[in-house]
């Protein structure tokens, strides 16, 4: 915290639970990291170095795969339609089935410990579907249909499987929204889209980001031409790249009703490739998340755009974009 208030961050995110490791603090459920067994809060220690030193921490903490769970559990994790496990970072679990509940308390265990938000990456749920006995069960009881036999784009009935998955992860954090502001009003969480502001994956939808708190994506994805389990239809690659970026910042933006996507930013070479990065994020109303390798912290040359985004920020609190509508007839 200290080297990143050298560069003028007032709010940085950290891990605290990269994959499918134990947590980093001594949770009342599952397994924990060796070193937090042999008496170490690694979890606390990051917060509370934040507060002491005046900036807010929002913890990427993986949400979604967990080594010990799906072993103790194996009920509970995420399966494709051959019934393998599905794997990421560690074995995924599925929020359709008690893990949901595991996970929940598991994080108002660190929203105990103070964090000021959650930064919940990638896909939330499998991108070709889950068929674990959980999945199937609530879709045939939801639907009066059977899953998909598997994943296959051509299938209508998969495509109704796909939506059931949306419909899981809106579920999920809705709840876990209520239950965290119960605690924490001022608590926000990210929740990511992985491709979505591409525009061609159908991987969550608009309604999602309608209930959370914030919309977390990437610089890039916008220029996505493949979006998951398809791909752009050639005629629609033409798309210059500015306005390709561009969409994708205003969709990130809208979906949330005006309040502004966090932007995670990678790779950034200089300061006035940060700059300009940053003050095209920032002018159409994202927030610029500007990545610092753990070896390079303090990047000074960032400094500029961390001064750039004090002194806009004030102006932009409390505003509204206007809201604006294209129909383009071919």
């Amino acid at each position: 915290a200290g080297l990143f208030k050298q560069c003028g961050v007032t709010a940085f995110t950290r891990h605290i639970k990269s994959g499918g490791e134990g947590a980093w603090w001594p949770s009342k459920v599952g397994e924990v990291l060796p070193v937090v067994a042999e008496g170490r809060n690694i979890a606390k220690e990051i917060i509370d170095d934040a507060h002491k030193k005046g900036m807010y921490l929002i913890a990427y903490h993986r949400h979604m795969e967990d080594e010990w769970a799906a072993k103790e559990h194996p009920d509970w994790a995420a399966r494709d339609h051959q019934g393998r496990p599905i794997m990421a970072r560690g074995p995924k679990c599925c929020f359709n089935s008690p893990y949901a509940d595991f996970y929940l308390t598991r994080a108002l265990e660190l929203v105990d410990l103070g964090v000021d938000g959650f930064y919940f990456d990638e896909v939330h749920m499998p991108k070709q579907g889950c068929w674990c006995q959980y999945c199937k069960n609530k879709f045939k009881q939801e639907t009066g249909l059977d899953a998909p036999a598997a994943t296959d784009v051509n299938d209508p009935i998969w495509w109704k499987y796909r939506e059931f998955m949306n419909v899981t992860i809106e579920r999920t954090f809705v709840r876990y929204r209520k239950e965290f502001h119960k605690k924490n009003p001022n608590l926000v969480i990210l929740v990511a889209s992985n491709l979505w502001p591409s525009l061609n994956d159908p991987q969550t939808m608009g309604r999602l980001y309608r209930v959370v708190d914030l919309h977390k994506t990437e610089f890039h994805c916008g220029l996505k031409q493949r979006g998951g389990l398809m791909k752009m239809p050639t005629e629609g690659r033409g798309i210059p790249h500015a306005v390709g970026q561009v969409v994708g910042f205003v969709v990130s933006r809208d979906a949330t009703g005006g309040r502004p996507p966090h932007i995670w930013t990678p790779r950034l070479i200089n300061e006035t490739e940060a700059l300009y990065a940053t003050s095209g994020m920032v002018g159409h109303g994202c927030i610029a998340n500007l990545d610092q390798a753990d070896t390079k912290i303090p990047r000074m040359e960032f400094k500029s755009s961390h001064e750039l985004g004090d002194k806009v920020s004030k102006y932009y609190a409390g505003t509204m974009p206007l809201r604006w509508l294209a129909i383009h007839f071919s």
